[in-house]
């Protein structure tokens, strides 16, 4: 959706900048201060405001964001909640806790209300979910690397005089750092996940789980990008990968990128002598992955987890050309590298690959012309941090990104504001 489209919503439609939260029975809330165990890692978002924030109205000159908020249910005919949220925060904010960024979760009585948006109760939602931190898209200031600050001070008019504040102004937008908005989970119970999208990578690292369908994911055991410094490949390369091969406990499976390099493997493969079968402990299977770091190569391992799978195999990806490999594929097709016999996975799914400019393994929702119909989503907490309950990175969140929590969608739609198209409009004027 573009800006334009946006804010002629806006104009004319009905919108309410004050969503009335779930409703709680009159006879669960007392008077007296309520006494909650809370989570220590937590306390930060449960302090009290000080001071008043009168945030009550949207000035569409300026950059907004819109979060939709809907159930995931397809029976479902609600529509969708919007909010909006400016420089100061959640326009209408029922929140009296002292935090900038917008705090998502269940909604719960409590003596300081820590939250932004409020939830729907479901024992899935925690109490406090997941936080938009937004501040650094509403920056007045731009930000520029010092070889552009130095540059620009440098430049001189015929009349060497310094640029004027005007064009010094126009030339800093398209140098400024890209004013970013994140997504990060907070140690929640049943977890936030980004959809992905089938035009643009995320890209993939190590920990990570990935999920599709109802209730099939993958997770990334390990992730190596083209080492250009390391050893040429060689014969010990190839032991080495013959022995990953026949660790068990779990499995692992080697695939190249090029049917010939497999072929030649399973040449060497037979021509060298026997290894014996072993059951593997995490220190060794990570002891050769360390050694195959050292050769030119890439390569990706990925662990499948499905109601169609049922040995559990690690599946090695490799790719020995510092360029783009070829698609990965995933699906319900038999056409497709791996085939997931499941209703609620798509013909093609999703597919991955190595790529060169980003120096690391992406990963595309559906196919090149098409999304998969359920969608392939990643989970923002690592497998390590969703078993300690531990906060998960800052995820980057684009224009028209979709986050889900469970049963609730959040759709994000990032409004420039008309003064910024008023602006642009002028300087193409002039």
């Amino acid at each position: 959706m573009d800006n334009d489209g946006i804010v002629n919503q806006v104009d004319n439609a009905k919108v309410d900048l004050f969503p009335i939260p779930p409703q709680i029975p009159t006879n669960q809330i007392i008077n007296q201060k309520i006494k909650i165990n809370l989570d220590p890692k937590l306390d930060k978002y449960h302090q009290k405001r000080t001071t008043t924030i009168n945030n009550t109205e949207l000035n569409e000159l300026e950059p907004y964001i819109i979060v939709s908020v809907r159930s995931n249910k397809p029976t479902t005919l609600e529509p969708s909640t919007q909010y909006f949220i400016n420089q100061d925060g959640l326009i209408g904010s029922p929140k009296t806790a002292d935090s900038e960024d917008i705090i998502i979760g269940r909604s719960h009585v409590m003596d300081v209300n820590p939250l932004d948006i409020m939830l729907e109760k479901q024992k899935n939602i925690s109490k406090i979910h997941c936080k938009l931190v937004c501040k650094d898209y509403f920056r007045k200031d731009p930000i520029l690397k010092l070889i552009y600050t130095l540059a620009l001070d440098s430049i001189r008019t015929q009349s060497n005089f310094p640029l004027p504040p005007r064009a010094r102004f126009i030339i800093s937008q398209f140098l400024d750092k890209p004013r970013h908005v994140y997504i990060q989970d907070l140690g929640s119970l049943g977890g936030t996940s980004l959809l992905i999208n089938n035009k643009t990578p995320y890209i993939m690292k190590q920990d990570q789980i990935f999920c599709y369908g109802t209730d099939s994911n993958f997770k990334v055991n390990f992730c190596q990008s083209f080492n250009e410094e390391g050893k040429e490949i060689d014969d010990h390369f190839f032991w080495l990968l013959k022995k990953l091969n026949l660790l068990n406990n779990p499995k692992n499976e080697i695939h190249f990128n090029d049917p010939e390099l497999h072929k030649k493997f399973w040449n060497i493969y037979q021509q060298q002598g026997d290894i014996e079968d072993s059951q593997s402990t995490t220190s060794e299977q990570k002891d050769i992955y360390d050694k195959l770091k050292e050769y030119q190569v890439s390569f990706i391992t990925i662990e499948f987890k499905s109601e169609d799978i049922k040995k559990n195999i690690q599946n090695i990806f490799l790719h020995l050309e510092n360029q783009d490999s070829n698609d990965i594929t995933i699906g319900r097709s038999t056409v497709n590298d791996f085939v997931i016999k499941i209703n609620t996975v798509s013909r093609q799914q999703c597919r991955f690959q190595y790529l060169k400019n980003l120096k690391a393994w992406g990963i595309f929702d559906g196919t090149k012309d098409s999304s998969s119909i359920n969608g392939t989503k990643v989970q923002l907490q690592t497998v390590q941090q969703k078993q300690n309950r531990q906060e998960s990175d800052l995820i980057e969140v684009k224009d028209d990104a979709e986050i889900n929590v469970p049963s609730i969608i959040l759709k994000i739609n990032m409004v420039k504001g008309r003064q910024f198209q008023i602006n642009n409009n002028n300087d193409m004027k002039k």
